[in-house]
């Protein structure tokens, strides 16, 4: 994992962190934890669009400032079909992740931790109904 690597006394722009996801080719990665590393919406296009990610089952965005426009990027993407574990606790999402509610959005999912988002009442408590979501 990446984690902890975005300190106040070396900032990581959202650029950058993109830029190294785009080029990133480690297909047969199976976890990706980035905790903390500011994603942007351009961050999560990359996860959701490269193939070198298709394989990944777990993947950390915890506290990345994932907001709802970055979240509809990720639920489209065709790569992360695999995904077993997800963490976007504690970032910008609201009523976006609704669409986690439905089983066809990662199909293998198990455990997504939500807590700490911009979630409206109504929304937390249609996606509790999916087994393994926790917000």
């Amino acid at each position: 994992g990446l984690r902890r690597t975005n300190t106040a006394r070396g900032p990581i722009a959202s650029r950058d962190v993109a830029a190294f996801l785009t080029r990133l080719q480690m297909p047969e990665l199976r976890y990706l934890e980035l905790d903390g590393l500011p994603m942007g919406i351009r961050g999560i296009r990359a996860i959701a669009t490269n193939p070198a990610f298709a394989n990944l089952t777990r993947l950390g965005l915890g506290g990345c400032g994932v907001s709802d426009d970055a979240v509809r990027e990720l639920f489209a993407s065709r790569q992360l079909e695999n995904l077993v574990v997800l963490d976007l606790s504690g970032n910008k999402a609201g009523g976006g992740v609704m669409k986690l509610a439905s089983p066809k959005i990662f199909p293998r999912l198990a455990v997504c931790f939500l807590a700490n988002n911009r979630l409206p009442k109504g929304v937390a408590m249609r996606l509790i109904r999916r087994s393994g979501i926790v917000v």
